[in-house]
């Protein structure tokens, strides 16, 4: 770093905001773990580092507890909602764009921070411990019971990876893979 403590290169710039993110908003690794999954931060680092025609839109709350089981959308309508970038997975309110080079480096910390959060999780492989199997929305192919697919304990419910591995959970045996777009995952199967 230059002597008077000012990030000049991108790579300091893109360090010492992933420095601020821990020191002053807290969104450590572990943290992270808690509320976020990999590819949420990855996503987050794509729409900052997209040039700015380029990104789409969506139109989100900009503050809805998803959390909250007791309430019904409807129950909490209206509520402020914020135009953000199509491919944006947190609420309206963590969108915060601001010059090209400032979210260059917020698009680099948040790739350090997936980065973190995969070593955090053993690197994103499938192992026992600190992974679960989740239900996944298709069935079987082979015999038409619920399929499951394994994902760290610490990912969001519905967020799959290309590559997750998943099983029948009534045992017929069938191994598959999930495939994932930007639009929805799905199994890729031979049969």
């Amino acid at each position: 770093m230059q002597s008077n403590d000012t990030p000049k290169n991108g790579a300091e710039r893109i360090a010492a905001e992933r420095l601020r993110q821990v020191v002053e908003e807290g969104w450590t690794p572990a943290h992270d773990a808690e509320h976020h999954s990999p590819e949420a931060l990855e996503l987050a680092a794509a729409c900052y580092a997209m040039p700015p025609d380029a990104r789409g839109s969506k139109v989100v709350p900009h503050h809805y507890d998803v959390t909250r089981t007791d309430v019904v959308l409807p129950d909490v309508l209206p509520f402020e909602v914020v135009e953000v970038p199509a491919l944006w997975p947190f609420e309206g309110r963590w969108w915060k764009p601001s010059t090209r080079k400032r979210d260059l480096e917020k698009a680099g910390a948040l790739c350090a921070a997936a980065m973190d959060l995969r070593v955090l999780l053993g690197g994103g492989k499938a192992t026992p411990q600190g992974m679960e199997w989740r239900e996944f929305h298709e069935d079987c192919p082979r015999c038409g019971s619920r399929v499951e697919v394994l994902v760290p304990s610490t990912r969001m419910p519905n967020w799959w990876t290309e590559g997750d591995m998943v099983r029948c959970a009534d045992g017929c045996g069938v191994e598959m893979a999930v495939s994932c777009d930007h639009e929805g995952a799905w199994l890729e199967h031979g049969e």
